[in-house]
């Protein structure tokens, strides 16, 4: 039997949602959540690929989940091995989210100052990130 990996994260939906059918006609999400991780020079972005199925699909469409949401997250974690077109490998975070809730963006006081100049994107640009696709004939769970 094999055991889960729990993980726990705060960031932000890195895409607008759009839901997909597995080749068995199942309703599932797969988007990227931009988790900073570090601070000062030392922040950068950590990217998981999340993955929903079930209940949770419409409930996220409901939610009006989008681009710039920010979410927490609890779910399963495994590390997976792609190869690209080159032949390189590419290794990467994949979840499988099994709860999720809208976080608060509010700021507290000490940082208003801050927040005139401070972007609400992650920590880092996306330019060099190179997402792993999503479009999967059957869904990785």
């Amino acid at each position: 039997m094999s055991e889960l990996i729990n993980i726990s994260a705060n960031g932000r939906v890195t895409k607008d949602l759009e839901v997909k059918k597995s080749a068995a006609g199942n309703a599932y999400l797969c988007f990227y959540l931009a988790v900073n991780k570090g601070y000062g020079e030392n922040e950068h972005p950590v990217f998981l690929q999340c993955w929903v199925y079930g209940e949770d699909v419409s409930r996220m469409v409901k939610a009006k989940v989008a681009k710039g949401s920010s979410l927490h997250i609890i779910g399963d974690l495994d590390i997976t091995k792609v190869k690209k077109d080159d032949g390189t490998e590419v290794t990467f975070p994949k979840v499988r989210v099994l709860s999720w809730s809208y976080v608060s963006t509010v700021k507290p006081k000490a940082d208003e100052a801050r927040q005139d100049t401070a972007s609400n994107e992650p920590g880092a640009s996306l330019d060099d990130f190179e997402a792993i696709d999503c479009n999967a004939d059957d869904p990785p769970f």
